[in-house]
């Protein structure tokens, strides 16, 4: 059914990948691995048609395809946690308040020792998913691949540096096509990649505005489910969207080192004396974004990757449809955001060459280990 590209065809590592999906779900029952083809047969139509004019070089291909081709498979075979997901997408985030809301029994201390001992139900999330497998004969059987399968899917998104909960979104709503049961929640279809370049092209013209001296630059040569610009170079900045409760949502971000990872964040700010300062940044950053009615942020949030601690610059804001993206109080809204956030950014390199100058002898100290 050509779902997967020429170089998927030929990556091994890749096929392995998809197998073992299929492996933890639809399993080798023949009519379930008919109707795994036949619905990625029909998405893969769907979403040639709405890219038929687009590079098909598209740089998160093969994380869209492998989580896709996950739930799929996880419709198949497990209607009822698909249900879940749709509601609920960041899975690794189920706790106990998740588990009120979905009316889940509670386990008693002896179960909750013993899943304990097991990798694949030592976390809340896991045990949530426990639950409520419990309530179900054949989930109850199947709830050692339904985990691993998350658990699957989880390092799939991990490994690309990406939100588990947005990719979920984003993705589940390519999936829902081929879904012949009604959700409480509407899935709002629309041409993600149309409207990620139109956001996109009226964001950048107006930077270009903004500052008339600096290079503002599209990035990328496809637009699928993200739409990338840059400013200066170095200040990389992603879009993408997603639908959020009969409502399109859409986030951007863009991501600067903060010093190296061997030790603590906190502590590398206190050594180089730039914990005042980094609280300031957060806090002038919070105010921007509280000024937007529709907008939100995850507040300066930091994640390791490689050797260092990276700032992430993220805000996101929910629309009910394509047009109010188009706005221009809401397009003035995110270009204040991006400028201001790009200053703030160049701080964050002024600060993380502090942190760097102060640390270096312990860094190599930590390296030589």
């Amino acid at each position: 059914i050509n779902y997967l590209g020429d170089k998927q065809k030929n990556d091994n590592d890749f096929k392995e990948v998809v197998s073992e999906i299929t492996r933890f779900s639809v399993g080798s029952n023949p009519r379930a691995l008919k109707r795994l083809l036949n619905s990625l047969s029909l998405i893969n139509s769907i979403n040639k048609n709405m890219n038929e004019e687009e590079n098909e070089n598209n740089t998160n291909d093969n994380l869209d395809k492998l989580i896709n081709f996950a739930l799929v498979n996880i419709q198949i075979a497990y209607p009822q946690i698909y249900k879940l997901l749709v509601q609920y997408p960041n899975f690794t985030g189920w706790d106990d308040k998740i588990a009120i809301q979905m009316n889940l029994p509670k386990i008693n201390d002896d179960i909750n020792l013993k899943l304990d001992a097991q990798e694949e139900f030592d976390e809340e999330w896991e045990k949530v998913l426990f639950r409520v497998c419990e309530k179900d004969y054949f989930l109850k059987k199947k709830v050692l691949n339904i985990s691993r399968l998350l658990n699957k899917v989880r390092s799939i998104i991990e490994d690309a540096k990406e939100n588990t909960g947005e990719i979920i979104s984003q993705i589940i709503s390519l999936s829902s096509v081929t879904n012949l049961e009604a959700f409480d929640k509407p899935v709002v279809n629309y041409h993600k990649g149309s409207l990620l370049k139109g956001v996109r092209r009226n964001v950048v013209e107006s930077l270009k505005k903004v500052f008339p001296d600096k290079d503002i630059l599209y990035e990328g040569k496809r637009v699928q489910s993200n739409a990338f610009f840059s400013i200066e170079s170095f200040n990389k900045w992603r879009i993408w969207s997603w639908a959020h409760e009969g409502k399109i949502r859409m986030g951007f971000v863009a991501s600067e080192p903060l010093g190296w990872s061997f030790q603590d964040f906190n502590k590398n700010l206190e050594q180089a004396n730039l914990k005042e300062e980094f609280e300031n940044m957060r806090s002038e950053f919070v105010k921007i974004i509280a000024k937007y009615s529709d907008f939100e942020s995850e507040n300066l949030k930091h994640h390791t990757w490689q050797e260092f601690y990276y700032i992430h610059f993220y805000f996101n804001l929910t629309l009910p449809n394509i047009d109010s993206f188009y706005k221009e109080n809401i397009i003035n809204a995110i270009v204040d955001i991006v400028a201001k956030s790009h200053t703030m950014m160049k701080k964050t390199k002024e600060m993380c060459s502090r942190i760097e100058e102060q640390t270096k002898e312990q860094y190599e100290k930590w390296k030589n280990k």
